[in-house]
């Protein structure tokens, strides 16, 4: 069969491709323009071509854009810049825009590497949304008083920045508006701007004053997120809310006073400040104090310790050291935990590589868990902090208090010094890392009541060559042990559950996995439970204290010949098997007992009644002496 190819779609695809090969409207002196109304004349300034990626480098050198541009017998009045006009241009190096122009639209200035110097004039009310992002070249800006807002990447990674003035009349800097402008000393806010976006002056590690105006009811997260340089911030009395890393990694920040308008403080906003060293809360804040001169902010209704700093004396009256408080607190040498404290949160002293000390006045580790959960102690990837006891002692045995649910991520994180740990049957949860870099560890035995294990556990426990696993239904886990543990170590299994593990990852990558029989509970074996029947009722009871119980009825359909027992009357015998269980304890021996139903007269002395049940048990037992076969 012959196939026929018509030209005429090629021929028309060819046309409508020559006619939007340029979708500029007209070129005048090397600037291309877009006809934005022909009413009241206007254009914008755009790129070359369809796309704004179509041609390279489109303009360069100097470019100056006229206030009027003259086409077609029509003057017209240049009203913006486009977006993405002079994306990528990056041999472009200075630009002069008229009083004509009032908005510079999204991408315009986009990696104009090159571009050293540029004008805005008056005109000009909103700069768009990177606009001038990653235009490395320049290395000062003027923000004339008409603009209004700043969009968000506005200067993103202006690396050569390092003056920039914004006018009173904006009223909202965008996120991540000056992002990475490193080379950025000074910036001082206007009191017309009431909010400063996500991001706006994260990592402009060259900040080292800024002044926040009295306008400013909110500082976004990440806001001033690395910058290292910052040595002062004053934050104003009209700000109420502090967001998430809002100051994180400020390292060169030595003081931080939070006014009392402040109502929300998100979580680690100064974390990582290491050369941080006086937190103070203003008297009369509703939300947060800094109680007995503590160094520290407390989150007053929960009395829990949110932020501390290398100084900070934790109060007798807090209650919980809040996730990540004092994160990477690189300053932080020694440390006392009072007996108020219930629950130390996750990451609470991670990365605190100088901390040497930690004092526990009470050795019921338990009480230091929220919700009976794991969380003692944390430290630094590389640089181990010892688990010390109320006396001083290291701890090198550590036993899982019994009660305890659940341990926490990074709980026990690179205490290298921990050589053996005991988790007991009421853990139901590990969380992730939460052995992670515990080289001294050897061997680990999870209960069988453990149902969920975060990721990475026991990474980085090279010792570890002895696994025991009582979970009898396995699940899939990500990098659960180290790669020396699945090479040289031994994984042990209850009896008939290889095919179950070899199926998981985190567990099918050990090179041997051996089937064991359960280990003894430590309390050993429940007592073996009592079946009563008292009149009307049958209840269980047991000798082991807080014993539980677990039944069983099945039904035993039989037949019996050679008697007066023939299997059509349907007789049934129910047998009740009973098990004991409690904490600490192995499951108990059944107990049994067996209830016969009669529907018909066996005995056949005219009624159906206990008799004829004595009949079929009489019967069976019989039978069952004489070893008689029981027919199906």
């Amino acid at each position: 069969m012959k196939k026929t190819l018509s030209l005429f779609p090629l021929m028309l695809m060819l046309c409508i491709a020559s006619l939007s090969a340029s979708a500029h409207d007209f070129e005048v002196d090397g600037i291309y323009y877009n006809i934005k109304s022909n009413t009241d004349l206007t254009v914008e300034v755009t790129y070359r071509g369809d796309y704004y990626y179509s041609y390279g480098g489109e303009y360069s050198g100097q470019v100056t854009i006229p206030e009027t541009v003259a086409y077609n017998a029509k003057t017209y009045r240049v009203k913006s810049i486009g977006n993405y006009a002079f994306y990528e241009c990056s041999g472009l190096t200075a630009v002069t825009i008229p009083n004509s122009v009032t908005s510079i639209g999204n991408w315009a200035f986009l990696r104009c590497s090159g571009l050293t110097a540029v004008t805005i004039p008056n005109s000009v009310t909103s700069i768009g949304e990177f606009a001038f992002s990653q235009c490395s070249g320049l290395t000062a800006v003027t923000i004339p008083n008409s603009v209004t807002s700043i969009g968000n990447y506005a200067f993103d990674g202006c690396s050569g920045l390092t003056a920039v003035t914004i006018p009173n009349s904006v009223t909202s800097i965008g996120s991540s508006a000056f992002f990475g402008c490193s080379s950025l000393t000074a910036v001082t806010i206007p009191n017309s701007v009431t909010s400063i976006g996500d991001y706006a002056f994260c990592y402009c590690s060259g900040l080292t004053a800024v002044t926040i105006p009295n306008s400013v009811t909110s500082i976004g997260n990440w806001a001033f997120l690395r910058c290292s340089g910052l040595t002062a911030v004053t934050i104003p009395n009209s700000v109420t809310s502090i967001g998430y890393q809002a100051f994180s990694y400020c390292s060169g920040l030595t003081a931080v006073t939070i006014p009392n308008s402040v109502t929300s403080i998100g979580l680690s906003a100064f974390s990582g400040c290491s050369g941080l060293t006086a937190i103070k809360v203003e008297s009369g804040n509703m939300a947060y104090d800094s109680r007995n001169n503590c160094n520290a902010i407390i989150e007053t209704a929960t009395k829990t310790l949110i932020a501390g700093c290398k100084n900070t004396v934790i109060p007798n009256s807090v209650t919980s050291i809040g996730n990540y408080a004092f994160y990477e607190c690189s300053g932080l040498t020694a440390v006392t935990i009072p007996n108020s404290v219930t629950s130390i949160g996750s990451g609470a002293f991670a990365g605190c590589s100088g901390l040497k000390l930690v004092s526990v006045p009470v050795t019921d580790y338990a009480s230091f868990c929220e919700n009976k959960a794991v969380g003692l102690i944390y430290s630094n990837i590389g640089k181990p902090v010892q688990l010390i006891d109320g006396d001083g002692t290291e701890i090198k045995e550590y036993v899982v208090p019994e009660g305890v649910t659940s341990i926490g991520s990074d709980a026990f994180r690179n205490c290298s010094g921990l050589t053996s740990v005991t988790i007991p049957n009421s853990v139901t949860s590990i969380g992730s890392g939460a052995f992670r870099g515990c080289s001294g560890l050897t061997a680990v035995t999870i209960p069988g009541s453990v149902t969920s294990i975060g990721s990475e556990a026991f990474s980085g426990c090279t010792s570890i060559m002895s696994v025991k696993s009582f979970i009898a239904e396995p699940f899939n886990v990500t990098g659960l042990f180290a790669d020396e543990t699945y090479r040289q170590g031994t994984l042990y299994v209850p009896i008939g559950t290889k095919d179950l593990y070899i199926r998981y990852d985190g567990w099918r990558e050990f090179l041997k996995i051996e089937e064991v029989v359960a280990e003894p509970a430590p309390n050993g074996q429940c007592a073996k439970p009592t079946i009563i029947i008292a009149g009307k009722e049958m209840r269980y009871e047991c000798e082991t204290p807080g014993a539980e119980f677990e039944s069983t009825l099945t039904t035993e359909e039989q037949r019996f010949t050679g008697n007066k027992l023939v299997m059509e009357n349907k007789d049934l015998v129910y047998i009740l098997t009973v098990y004991a269980t409690a904490p600490g304890y192995d499951r108990s021996e059944p107990a049994q007992m067996k209830f016969a139903v009669s529907r018909n007269d066996v005995n056949q002395d005219g009624t159906i009644d206990v008799a004829d049940i004595a009949t079929i048990l009489s019967a069976m037992t019989a039978l069952a002496r004489q070893q008689m076969d029981v027919e199906e």
